[in-house]
């Protein structure tokens, strides 16, 4: 079991810095994505590659990990120690990370504008890029629609899932043993038997029935907590919260890894087929049409989640500086590349080459430039101490890491 958690700490990473690539691939996607799928176009594939699987598994996956190591955190300080870490190391990145990247992103937007703009041959704007930012916070433009999470909405909602799994402890009361017995005993049954996965997806099913997720869950904006995306992921972490409880049970994930991520990549064309055929035929889907959609898509969800996750308890969990390196600054990572890669988008826009030139190129700066900046800036700062908890800079850190493995670095996160 100890080495898992180095596979599972990985896995962790993985989510997060897979997000570069994901918000990277936002830039070059058709207007019409249901049209260039329904054409072939070359355009479509960053949607089919990017927003279409990597969305299916990324966050899931993100949030089952969450909920292990949330399990973990909980038995080892408490109730008590449980919240005081959770404010310290997700509300309070969660504040000042919107503090610090929100008006960066809002500049950024502006920018984009402008350059659309000036191809446009409109009218030159009078007033400075910084005035424009300061100016749509002064006036409430930011906040018009809704309050802008940004990319910074998952710690939000781990902070409601949080709040949840501590509310339903509480509402058990004394019969909270008898029922995790009993709730331990049915997850191992479903876990363990080949109908489980069907149990699973299920209530996604049911949850993306009047969503129709064919582009994949939307990402949440504002404070008001969107229903369908809290369910799905909250699913995950549940299961995640139980995984600790018996983590014997990651055998299983480990060994059907690759079965269910083939199974995964079948299940997931249906989507996409369906998103084709409405674009050519101009129709909307039947009831059949979308309950079969829904279907394949939960079921596409829970396979690669678990596909995933078990790729890499089976050829990830051997501990390895440069993994450990790139977990320890998943963090950080994710939580400054937004305006960094939307930067690189508007600056790399008027350079006439193809996406599929640009995408490694913004991707390999954006990680080049965050690396750097959370070596020398953050890794042993009092920021690092607040994402991660105190580092020191000793060439023996990270063989007293894997000595512990019962205080992974990713529980500060996760």
């Amino acid at each position: 079991m100890p080495q898992r958690f180095h596979g599972l700490d990985a896995v962790r990473a993985a989510a997060l810095l897979l997000g570069v690539l994901l918000h990277t691939a936002e830039g070059f996607l058709p207007k019409q994505i249901p049209t260039a799928l329904a054409q072939r176009s070359i355009d479509a594939l960053p949607f089919v590659l990017g927003l279409h699987y990597i969305h299916i598994f990324r966050m899931s996956s993100f949030f089952l990990i969450a909920g292990f190591f949330g399990c973990l955190l909980w038995h080892r300080e408490g109730s008590v120690g449980f919240i005081r870490n959770r404010l310290g190391r997700i509300l309070l990145p969660l504040v000042l990370g919107w503090l610090l990247f929100d008006p960066m992103i809002t500049c950024v937007a502006i920018w984009q504008a402008r350059v659309k703009a000036a191809a446009m041959a409109a009218r030159a704007p009078e007033t400075s890029l910084w005035h424009a930012t300061l100016s749509a916070f002064t006036t409430g433009e930011v906040f018009r629609d809704r309050f802008p999470l940004e990319h910074l909405w998952f710690l939000y909602y781990l902070l409601l899932m949080y709040a949840l799994v501590l509310c339903l402890r509480w509402m058990c009361g004394k019969w909270a043993n008898g029922a995790r017995r009993i709730a331990d005993t049915v997850f191992r049954t479903v876990l363990e038997s080949w109908w489980g996965t069907i149990c699973i997806a299920v209530p996604l099913t049911g949850a993306f029935y009047h969503m129709a997720p064919s582009r994949g869950l939307r990402t949440p904006h504002g404070l008001t907590p969107d229903k369908t995306v809290l369910l799905a992921y909250f699913i995950f972490f549940v299961i995640g919260w139980f995984l600790f409880r018996q983590p014997d049970l990651l055998r299983i994930l480990e060994g059907r890894a690759l079965r269910s991520s083939v199974v995964r990549v079948v299940a997931g064309i249906w989507p996409l087929a369906l998103l084709a055929h409405t674009a050519n035929t101009a129709a909307r889907l039947t009831r059949m049409e979308t309950l079969s959609n829904s279907a394949a898509y939960a079921l596409a969800m829970v396979l690669v989640t678990f596909g995933f996750i078990g790729i890499f308890l089976r050829w990830m969990s051997t501990p390895r500086p440069v993994v450990r390196y790139l977990s320890d600054s998943a963090y950080w990572i994710y939580l400054a590349h937004y305006p960094l890669v939307t930067a690189l988008l508007v600056a790399l826009a008027p350079w006439p080459v193809h996406w599929s030139v640009k995408i490694p190129i913004i991707v390999m700066s954006s990680l080049a430039i965050l690396l750097l900046s959370y070596h020398f800036l953050i890794r042993y700062s009092w920021i690092g101490m607040l994402l991660s908890g105190p580092r020191r800079a000793s060439a023996t850190h990270i063989a007293e890491v894997y000595a512990n493995p019962s205080r992974p670095s990713c529980a500060s996160l996760t």
